[in-house]
């Protein structure tokens, strides 16, 4: 396998070279056609316009996409080759003609096995060699840059079309032409561009993750994806656990890791029912890559039955770290008093602290106020209430109740104690006997 950034630009196969073969074949086929005034040629491409097309092709123009994604995959010599020519068709019409009239049909606008390897075999590459780049373990397939298509009918294997991802084609074209998965089966999550908190936590994990074991990590709790992400230094690319058995995804997945510098990681863990665990496990521990999985908390664990499995709990962050995510995020200087009585991931605060942002921004103002903070913490930590309870909006206020004052101040004493009680426990320290608290 190539390394990346190592590879010499002239030890590339270049789509000059790609462009002299397909050329060269072209020639051959015209100049021993038995017949070559037969206008039915190729279904309408005639041997002249095969030979225009073929000393206009464009390949020069597509090495740096192909060098740039061969260094991301990293594929060898031959595999980029093999690449080049199975995308061609994708990135100009050219080339989609040419193949039809080597096929000797209009229809068949797509390389296949058995035409790659008809371009490429000599001296250096091996018929087999080039047909191996196809085999179902080899990077192409594995990586999901390249399927074989299945016709139907009885079309030999290596005469099926060979379809190069959408998605990868998308980037060698360098527009998003390619349509994204609308059914949100493939989650991505980004590099956190402010402080996570639990640095002990990240720094655990981290030394896990270097670790050459094969043993899954499990980061179990609140925000255990952006914590993976941090400990990994790279964003994630997530899929559920249900679907760790469909291929297809998978091989996107490991795609779009590849292309976008993310890690494939799995997500869901919960959700597996026991009728489907042993099957999901199987399947899990089938991955070539180490399985990286977050789950809502440790208990999911049970899935993976007797499987050993290294796992690190994510704990919800301090009133420091949620205090200072507030800031951060919503853009204002003082957020002890939010931080103190929503006890949030950064997750959530992330959500809760856009919520503020766009209250404010409504109102004409720059800056969200306290009620603003309050407004989008409740939004975002009442995500799930109505599946357990009913909210209920308070209809009357302290001067509403009629109470001796000695009980009036316990219970108000009680209500400011739930609503700052991390930060009594967090920022304030005992003192003596007396218990008296000091602010750190």
């Amino acid at each position: 396998m190539a390394s990346t950034g190592s590879r010499a630009r002239d030890d590339v196969l270049r789509f000059e070279l790609l462009d002299a073969r397909v050329r060269g074949a072209v020639e051959a086929v015209a100049g021993t056609d038995p017949n070559p005034a037969d206008p039915f040629r190729g279904l309408y491409i005639s041997d002249d316009l095969a030979l225009s097309l073929a000393r206009g092709l464009p390949g020069a123009d597509l090495d740096d996409r192909f060098a740039v994604a061969g260094e991301l995959l990293g594929l060898d010599q031959l595999e980029r080759a093999v690449l080049g020519l199975c995308a061609a068709p994708e990135l100009s019409p050219h080339y989609g003609r040419l193949y039809a009239y080597l096929h000797d049909d209009v229809t068949r606008k797509l390389a296949t096995p058995r035409l790659v390897a008809r371009l490429l075999a000599d001296e250096q590459f091996r018929q087999g060699d080039v047909l191996a780049c196809f085999d179902q373990e080899a990077p192409l397939r594995r990586l999901g840059a390249l399927r074989v298509l299945d016709a139907g009918g009885p079309i030999p294997l290596a005469e099926r079309s060979v379809k190069v991802a959408d998605s990868l084609a998308a980037f060698l074209l360098g527009v998003g032409l390619d349509e994204p998965a609308r059914d949100g089966r493939l989650r991505r999550v980004d590099l956190p561009s402010f402080e996570t908190g639990r640095e002990d936590d990240v720094g655990r994990l981290r030394a896990l993750l270097r670790d050459e074991s094969s043993l899954p990590v499990i980061v179990a709790g609140h925000d255990a994806a952006l914590l993976l992400a941090a400990a990994l230094g790279r964003p994630l690319v997530l899929t559920g656990a249900l679907d760790v058995g469909d291929a297809d995804l998978q091989r996107e997945a490991t795609l779009v890791a590849a292309l976008e510098g993310r890690v494939h990681a799995i997500e869901g863990l919960e959700e597996v029912e026991p009728g489907a665990r042993t099957k999901m496990l199987r399947a899990l521990m089938a991955r070539r890559e180490r399985p990286l999985v977050c789950a809502r908390d440790r208990d999911a664990a049970v899935v993976l039955g007797e499987q050993t499995a290294l796992i690190v709990e994510a704990p919800l962050p301090s009133f420091a770290e949620r205090r200072d995510a507030w800031q951060a995020l919503a853009g204002v200087e003082d957020a002890s008093d939010v931080a103190a009585k929503f006890r949030l991931s950064i997750g959530k605060i992330v959500d809760a602290a856009g919520v503020a942002r766009l209250t404010a921004s409504a109102r004409g103002d720059e800056a969200p106020a306290p009620e603003d903070l309050d407004l989008g913490a409740r939004q975002a930590s009442s995500t799930r209430l109505a599946e357990l309870a009913s909210r209920l909006d308070p209809a009357f206020g302290w001067d509403d109740l009629v109470l001796p004052e000695r009980q009036l101040e316990v219970l108000k004493s009680i209500s400011a104690y739930l609503r700052h009680r991390d930060l009594v426990l967090s920022e304030w320290v005992p003192v003596g006997e007396l218990g008296v608290g000091v602010l750190g």
